[in-house]
């Protein structure tokens, strides 16, 4: 039987042509991040234009990553944050992803933000090499990418407080990540972790509201005793 030429590619049992495996995230990263590099200025609708095909989680990522890393964007955290939380909100309705045409034009400083794309490349490619698609249900049923959204959006407004505390920002940060990337490979084991991480930042938040009041009502209390 004839071979076909090596240009061709060849059929599948099904007489289907065979599936040519999409590039990873972290390469289409460190592509993004070497135009930016080339560039003055870079939009997020620029930048997500490059992740076609991959959802709203590259997105959420792309806002989520300068409270990842110690190498922000100045000006920008109360603006991504907001945006985060208006994309989970629109997750949590059911609707796909989209930003006002002010947010989604915004001008950044492309030299900045092709540094911090690069500085989240080790961690992006040791994320890839232990994700798997697993629990499917958790990563892509309609019910569950909802209750996503919800958790998305409640870190996205911790995100937006302006609480001058080590790690307030990178919790939440973290949680949404872990989310985002889990969507994005279809792993529900990295969705859960950030589930776990989004419950370690209610409580960190938790604590750093609530221990004052429990602190002075315990001052007041004890002043109050100690003056019978």
């Amino acid at each position: 039987m004839p071979r076909p030429h090596p240009t061709e590619r060849e059929p599948t049992e099904k007489g289907r042509p065979a599936k040519t495996s999409s590039p990873r995230l972290s390469q289409q990263l460190e592509e993004l991040a070497c135009r930016a590099a080339a560039s003055e200025t870079v939009s997020l609708r620029e930048a997500v234009l490059s992740f076609q095909g991959r959802g709203g989680g590259v997105l959420q990522l792309l806002l989520v990553l300068p409270f990842c890393l110690p190498l922000p964007v100045p000006g920008l955290s109360t603006v991504f944050g907001l945006a985060l939380a208006f994309l989970g909100l629109r997750q949590t309705l059911g609707q796909g992803p989209w930003l006002p045409k002010a947010v989604a034009e915004r001008r950044l400083p492309a030299k900045a933000f092709s540094a911090l794309l690069l500085r989240a490349l080790p961690a992006l490619r040791t994320f890839e090499r232990l994700a798997r698609p697993r629990l499917a249900w958790f990563s892509e049923s309609r019910a569950a990418r909802q209750g996503h959204g919800v958790a998305i959006m409640i870190m996205a407004l911790l995100l937006s407080l302006p609480v001058p505390v080590p790690f307030t920002n990178f919790v939440p940060a973290l949680a949404v990540a872990l989310l985002a990337l889990g969507e994005i490979e279809r792993d529900g084991g990295w969705i859960l972790a950030g589930y776990v991480v989004c419950g370690a930042a209610l409580l960190l938040f938790a604590l750093l509201f609530l221990g004052p009041v429990i602190g002075l009502h315990r001052l007041l209390f004890t002043t109050g005793s100690g003056g019978e």
